[in-house]
């Protein structure tokens, strides 16, 4: 066989460091239709983004060529570029180090989606670092609490 027959999916997840907070709901969709537009430009399928003032989710097809930890560095510089650049904000933007990365099968595809589209309904009742904890204790993880995203508020 010549030719090289994929299919992954990986459900990403990274915190910020301090809180994302725009008064305008064209801005959240801006920065939305700038990761997407970046996504598309490096070749890959961005099937879900939500991204929240304290973390980002993102279901994405990985192409043959996609390193991981690569990707979500790129990923973060390019939206902190776009953040910054909105001079929105009273301090820099970054993100906190480290990252989830979660393999999905195409069977629950539309289950994540999903997951990730009704985001700020889960967090009304949870909160960020204890979703994290229980999507690591989902995928057999073992994880110390010492290495987890620090909580802001």
């Amino acid at each position: 066989m010549n030719s090289a027959n994929h299919c992954v999916y990986v459900h990403l997840i990274f915190a910020s460091k301090t809180l994302l907070q725009f008064e305008d709901a064209s801005e959240w969709e801006a920065l939305h239709t700038s990761l997407f537009d970046f996504l598309n430009r490096k070749g890959l399928e961005p099937y879900s983004v939500h991204i929240l003032p304290d973390h980002l989710h993102l279901l994405i097809r990985l192409n043959e060529n996609t390193i991981i930890n690569e990707l979500v560095r790129e990923v973060k510089k390019n939206l902190s570029i776009t953040i910054n650049r909105t001079g929105k904000l009273d301090s820099k933007f970054s993100w906190q180090s480290g990252f989830g990365a979660f393999s999905v099968s195409h069977s629950q595809i539309g289950r994540v989606r999903e997951f990730i589209r009704n985001q700020e309904n889960f967090h009304e009742s949870t909160s960020f670092l204890d979703e994290f904890r229980q999507i690591l204790r989902n995928n057999n993880i073992e994880f110390e609490e010492k290495d987890l995203f620090r909580e802001i508020k």
